[in-house]
């Protein structure tokens, strides 16, 4: 699977959670996989997660800007860092649930994705 990440605008890594159940979607601690990117200057990167097997999967990431290793929340838990998930889900009120973010991996996928900067 690989996952095309824009809308990278300032320095900072880029940390990707791969799930593959719905129980503890977005929380570091539960991904299935999870890798993290230098963008180095660059406005998109490209992520390869190689030999998953068919199921279903969702994406949760985020730019850590300040490198403190999480996603810096403000009032009312409101993201202060770049942050995206798969299907470019936009939430509204509260942090998506795994079923608005999934996707079906029965072969070679695609997931283009675009950070929404607070």
């Amino acid at each position: 699977m690989h996952t095309r990440v824009s809308g990278i605008k300032q320095k900072g890594k880029i940390m990707i959670g791969l799930y593959n159940k719905a129980a503890g979607f977005g929380e570091d601690s539960k991904t299935f996989k999870s890798c993290m990117v230098d963008p180095a200057g660059r406005a998109e990167v490209t992520v390869s997660f190689d030999e998953l097997p068919p199921g279903e999967y969702a994406i949760a990431l985020y730019q850590d800007i300040n490198n403190n290793g999480k996603l810096d929340a403000g009032l009312f838990g409101k993201p202060k860092e770049p942050y995206a998930f798969s299907r470019n889900v936009k939430p509204r009120f509260s942090a998506p649930h795994f079923d608005d973010c999934k996707f079906q991996i029965q072969s070679v996928v695609r997931q283009d994705i675009v950070l929404i900067n607070p």
